[in-house]
């Protein structure tokens, strides 16, 4: 039950690599999914949110992982966490 969302991210990350593989206009339906199955396998929003930005991030980043999280957490992440609107979102979808 506690290793949910460790094996979802890690699932993310493999599919994401595998869509990278790919040449079709398909993989861009990608993240949007990854997003839903985590939402799905773990219930939890922020999870699955996460996911789905890490997954696009992948993509952007051609599969490397480090890349990914960092252009994730700096040009996407702290950008939207300047808002207070952006901010009391995220906050009221954080677990109890």
């Amino acid at each position: 039950m506690r290793y949910r969302v460790p094996i979802a991210l890690i699932a993310v990350v493999v599919g994401t690599g595998a869509c990278c593989a790919l040449d079709t206009p398909w993989r861009c339906l990608w993240p949007p999914v990854a997003s839903l199955l985590v939402i799905i396998a773990t219930r939890h929003a922020l999870a699955g949110l996460l996911a789905g930005g890490l997954a696009g991030a992948l993509m952007l980043a051609g599969g490397d992982p480090l890349t990914a999280l960092w252009a994730m957490v700096a040009d996407h992440l702290a950008p939207s966490l300047r808002s207070s609107w952006k901010l009391g979102a995220i906050t009221f979808t954080l677990p109890k």
